[in-house]
């Protein structure tokens, strides 16, 4: 019996590591925005209550 040899698009010995990393970078981006964005908005609070805050000396 001859064995045929396994070409690339038959090997999917590293398919799920591979897919798992993209996963991870996917949501390491998606958390990085998510905060972020938390950021931008307490800072814009901060400021505005700052502001507030110096104008009613």
């Amino acid at each position: 019996m001859t064995e045929r040899p396994r070409t690339l698009r038959e090997d999917q010995r590293g398919l799920s590591t591979t897919e798992y990393v993209i996963a991870l970078g996917l949501i390491a981006i998606a958390g990085w925005l998510t905060w972020r964005t938390f950021g931008d908005h307490v800072d814009f609070g901060v400021r505005s209550s700052a502001t507030v805050m110096l104008e009613d000396d």
